[in-house]
């Protein structure tokens, strides 16, 4: 039976799972619901991200050469070769001194391979343990599509409070979604062999993406849960296995609290821009708001309440 959801469940799947305690409290929670409650005015948004398959423009590829002294040598494109002699030690059961990875360059992976795991050097490794022999694997793009993991979908539900002024007096988040950090080697699974990282389904906690939060005039409670079982199968076999994406931080939550910023500016009646410059201190940030700004050719003025871009001048 075919439990993958589609478009039109997946947020409903993803709301009616049983959620433990939040991962993640970031900021005082009194002092932000205080604030949400007692405020003039309050925005709210809810975001509904799906899944994101990591596929790069070429798909996997890999050589191995596991040799009768037990030693192994493996030719890729990984992005992370500690973790991935790692995690091959650990299929075969063997020292991570014997097994040498090479990498050659080739299409990125979008944080895929960042544990090292989740291309066909597994395959290869086994086969060629199997025949004792050099073997190579290359992926079809339609197998990458199938069998690789996938950034996680996300429902996010963000509020802020607006004081008389304009001003965002507190901002509260929330976001759920399935384990996002599954990045065994396909291979072992598939061949029953030993692999590392966490199961499907497994309790996954990272370290927020808000922790670095930028708008710190802005009192914030930020959580995150994740964990809820596969929501396609309980293994690799048809499953969705969960990656993260790499990102500055976690795309899908930033692209959430910038978006509610925007509308925030727009209820506002400010500048995007002015406004969230207005709302940190952080130079960083302001100087990319401001280069940001010039090279769209924004016109931006503190006294405006609304600001458009300049056409672009192609060259």
């Amino acid at each position: 039976m075919d439990r993958t959801p589609g478009s039109d469940n997946l947020t409903k799947a993803i709301r009616d799972y049983k959620w433990g305690a939040p991962s993640q409290s970031k900021g005082n929670p009194a002092e932000v619901n205080a604030a949400l409650q007692g405020a003039r005015k309050t925005i709210s948004a809810t975001y509904e991200l799906p899944y994101v398959r990591h596929a790069p423009i070429g798909p996997f590829l890999a050589v191995a050469d596991v040799r009768s002294d037990g030693s192994v040598i493996v030719w890729t494109h990984s992005a992370q070769l500690q973790g991935l002699r790692a995690q091959i030690a650990n299929t075969l059961s063997i020292s991570t001194d014997k097994v040498v990875v090479r990498w050659l360059d080739h299409s990125g992976q979008y944080g895929r391979t960042t544990f090292g795991g989740d291309g066909a050097e597994a395959d290869a490794v086994i086969l060629s343990q199997l025949t004792g022999k050099p073997v190579r694997v290359q992926w079809t793009l339609q197998e990458d599509l199938a069998w690789s993991s996938v950034s996680p979908a996300y429902v996010l539900d963000l509020k802020a409070a607006l004081d008389p002024n304009g001003h965002v007096i507190a901002f509260r988040s929330a976001s759920y979604t399935p384990h996002q950090s599954d990045a065994r080697l396909l291979g072992a699974i598939l061949a029953g062999m030993p692999s590392c990282l966490p199961r499907p389904g497994s309790w996954v906690a990272t370290e927020s993406p808000f922790s670095a939060w930028s708008y710190d005039k802005i009192p914030t409670r930020l959580e995150e849960a994740y964990g809820m079982p596969n929501l396609a199968a309980e293994s690799a076999s048809g499953g969705l296995r969960g990656n993260i994406m790499r990102t500055p931080g976690q795309r899908q939550q930033n692209f959430a609290v910038e978006g509610l910023m925007n509308e925030a500016a727009a209820s506002a009646g400010a500048d995007p821009i002015q406004f969230r410059i207005n709302h940190t201190t952080d130079q960083r940030l302001i100087d990319i708001l401001n280069a940001t700004a010039k090279a769209a050719g924004w016109s931006l003025d503190p006294r405006r309440t609304h600001a458009r871009a300049k056409p672009a001048t192609l060259p």
